[in-house]
């Protein structure tokens, strides 16, 4: 089915003898570590991007350690029988929505929707072995170009989006990763792919028919998603009857009896079962918040932390309710839960710095700032802290910082291209307010000015100059305009008469703009 997203977070890769990345080791010598089989171009994008896409869909799922401990146990079996050594690294992402996808370098993400979606190990096995044979396609180290290297694979079966409206406020460059998300690739192309990952999970002991099943699945779920419901992040070609069959035909070569694991996967995944009322009222919960059904939504948010009081996404649209509710110390206590809980998801820590800046205690919102740019930039996250900066006279990281979140199309983004234009105007005058000579008949001279800044520009002092081979020989005084230039207008002041309306005579007139201040 479909096609294959890229994305992107840098996790703690560690470097085992077998293929699979794992966090918490101790540093191996240079000489002991394993080499892998791929371009480092091919690594680095994937260790670039994996963080930021695990945190823009929903961060990892942590609630039921086993649980995440037997995805990669079972990736781990895989990767033992791929082709390619590789870093390989297997997380659960916290989505509803159904989908796996493939980074660069072995990089591999399940959705806890998609787990929903199996029935058994040799079906979970086959969704990752189908990535694993996505990351392990091979490439030439000497000529690939980098739009080559980040090639991976995903299987989506519904409108893959963020599980909060905050996309338009994420700042890593995710164009790269949403070009993979919307590519398709051939029948032929994951034919090949399909039988790639039946042998590896023949190699690994599972049953090849993991893999029949899961397209016989995965076909009637694409069938009931609505085209009109896609956005930017999701890619839906059905599964063919040809590629079903071409399954079948190569699982009856390989051979059945292979390992299925119905029985053990229903056991490791029971809690997870058991909580999805849970999951549902939420997702259910955050449509109705969107459109502000405020008691659904509080419904919603109790239910949910009834059945599973330790999700901390639950806490997190908990504390959403109350701050739609202006309810901001209930709402702080709740996003201070969710980070006990999780410390390494970003929104709460960008929620409970906004709530900390509303109730005027910017010194416990900037560590929460800081750490929340440090595990996904956004927009958000930048603003603020570039108002600390500004408040505090360190005007050189406040334009650093709005700079960074100028970056984003949103209003937060809009806000920051504000500020920094007022704060950086007072030093490059000459980069906002745009200063021509123009002469009128009668040769007197005027000053054609364009402020090309977002902000009203005041106190816009200039003056007239002439030139000579290259050196001022005369100046006017200096001449402060008696009102503003509004953002995107023009002003007209005459500034003296030439003696000449030569063209050649008036190239060597020229406008300075001494100094200018934005209007606040």
């Amino acid at each position: 089915m479909n096609t294959f997203v890229r994305i992107f977070r840098p996790v703690c890769l560690a470097m085992l003898t077998a293929l699979v990345a794992a966090c918490g080791h101790q540093p191996v010598p240079q000489e002991q570590r394993p080499r892998y089989d791929a371009d480092p171009r091919e690594l680095a994008m994937g260790e670039k991007y994996y963080g930021p896409a695990r945190q823009a869909l929903g961060g990892d799922y942590e609630t039921d350690p086993a649980l995440v401990a037997y995805v990669r146990e079972v990736g781990t079996r895989l990767a033992s029988a791929a082709e390619r050594r590789l870093p390989y690294e297997f997380a659960i992402l916290n989505n509803s929505t159904p989908i796996a996808w493939a980074l660069p370098g072995g990089k591999i993400a399940i959705s806890r929707g998609m787990l929903y979606a199996l029935d058994s190990e040799a079906e979970l096995a086959a969704v990752l072995a189908h990535e694993i044979a996505h990351a392990t396609v091979r490439r030439s180290s000497d000529d690939a170009p980098a739009s080559r290297l980040l090639e991976g694979g995903a299987i989506a079966l519904g409108p893959v989006r963020p599980p909060v409206p905050y996309a338009r406020l994420y700042l890593p460059d995710i164009r790269p990763v949403r070009a993979l998300v919307t590519k398709r690739y051939s029948s032929a192309a994951e034919i090949d792919t399909d039988q790639d990952a039946m042998r590896i999970l023949a190699r690994a002991g599972y049953d090849p028919r993991g893999i029949v099943t899961l397209e016989e699945k995965l076909a009637r779920l694409g069938r009931q998603s609505s085209a009109d419901d896609l956005d930017a992040w999701t890619v839906t070609d059905p599964i063919s009857d040809e590629r079903i069959a071409r399954a079948r035909e190569l699982a009856g070569r390989l051979g059945s009896g292979g390992d299925a694991g119905v029985k053990r996967y229903r056991d490791r995944t029971a809690r997870l079962l058991r909580a999805k009322p849970a999951y549902d009222a939420r997702d259910e919960g955050i449509t109705a918040l969107a459109k502000g059904e405020i008691p659904a939504a509080q419904t919603a948010a109790a239910r949910a932390l009834a059945i599973e009081p330790d999700e901390p996404r639950f806490h997190e649209f908990q504390a959403d309710v109350d701050l739609t509710l202006d309810r901001k110390e209930s709402a702080l206590s709740q996003y201070q839960d969710a980070i006990r809980l999780q410390n390494d998801y970003f929104r709460p820590y960008v929620q409970a710095g906004v709530v900390l800046v509303d109730l005027g205690r910017r010194d416990e919102a900037r560590p929460l700032l800081e750490r929340s740019l440090a595990l996904m930039p956004t927009a958000s996250a930048y603003y603020l802290l570039g108002t600390f900066a500004e408040l505090e006279g360190r005007t050189d990281e406040a334009l650093k910082r709005y700079q960074a979140a100028s970056d984003s199309d949103s209003e937060v983004g809009r806000l920051a291209k504000t500020r920094y234009a007022r704060l950086d105007v007072t030093r490059h005058p000459d980069l906002y307010l745009t200063a021509k000579v123009q002469a009128a008949t009668d040769g007197t001279l005027y000053a054609l000015l364009e402020n090309t800044s977002p902000s009203s520009l005041y106190d816009v002092r200039i003056r007239l100059e002439r030139s000579e081979g290259g050196e001022v020989v005369e100046k006017s005084p200096s001449y402060t305009l008696p009102s503003p230039i509004p953002a995107g207008k023009t002003a007209m002041i005459p500034m003296g008469k030439a003696s000449s309306t030569d063209p050649n005579e008036l190239a060597h007139f020229s406008i300075v703009v001494e100094s200018v201040k934005a209007v606040q």
